[in-house]
């Protein structure tokens, strides 16, 4: 009988930049759950800007955000995908993506994309990331990839791509208890709007400001 523990989990991340907001503490907070349950490593394609002893960091040409390594990545790294029974990607326009296809065996595959297969994502860097697709769909053959959501919006976005696409929604929004501790103490004759995000422009707070 095979344990949890015997599972070999392995994780998939470009740079993990602070400033980069939820990918990066979504990498963590996963990272935190997992070694719990299962026999976890991460990978980094990039610079990790977090003390984390435990994740395993593969420097990327001219260090680059998008995970480009010039050759091959390090013995390590692909050791660990050979032999992963898992594999968990973070983002989709990056090539640690697809490293992580092209070095994985018979591993299942999750994929949290964090918003980048959003429709107003996708009219930007069309013919990028149209050779991007070209090369994810011809490494991926046969295999089936499950997607990872942190909200129902982003379903649609990810059918329109991948139209048989199987899909969960896990929810990566901030916590209640951290936004709404007093939640009763708002009033009952007001609609209280909230927008919990980094300013960024792909956040869109113009449209937040436009519904107040």
């Amino acid at each position: 009988m095979v344990s949890n523990a015997d599972i070999r989990f392995v994780q998939i991340s470009a740079s993990l930049n602070p400033l980069l907001g939820g990918p990066h503490r979504v990498v963590l907070g996963v990272t935190a759950k997992l070694q719990k349950v299962f026999n976890s490593s991460v990978i980094i394609f990039g610079t990790l800007n977090v003390p984390q002893p435990t994740f395993l960091e593969n420097q990327t040409f001219l260090n680059n955000r998008y995970g480009f390594v010039f050759g091959r990545p390090s013995k390590k790294v692909t050791l660990l995908l050979n032999q992963a029974d898992v594999i968990l990607i973070h983002g989709f326009y990056l090539a640690s993506t697809l490293y992580a296809l092209y070095y994985s065996r018979n591993a299942k595959i999750f994929l949290m994309p964090h918003g980048s297969l959003e429709t107003y994502q996708e009219k930007r860097s069309k013919f990028r990331k149209m050779l991007f697709k070209i090369m994810f769909n011809y490494l991926l053959r046969e295999r089936k990839i499950h997607f990872l959501l942190g909200s129902q919006s982003e379903i649609s976005s990810v059918e329109k791509i991948f139209s048989n696409a199987s899909i969960t929604v896990v929810g990566l929004g901030v916590d209640s208890d951290f936004f709404f501790p007093k939640v009763k103490q708002f009033r009952k004759d007001y609609v209280t709007l909230a927008c919990v995000s980094r300013i960024a422009e792909k956040k869109r707070i113009d449209v937040c400001i436009k519904a107040i």
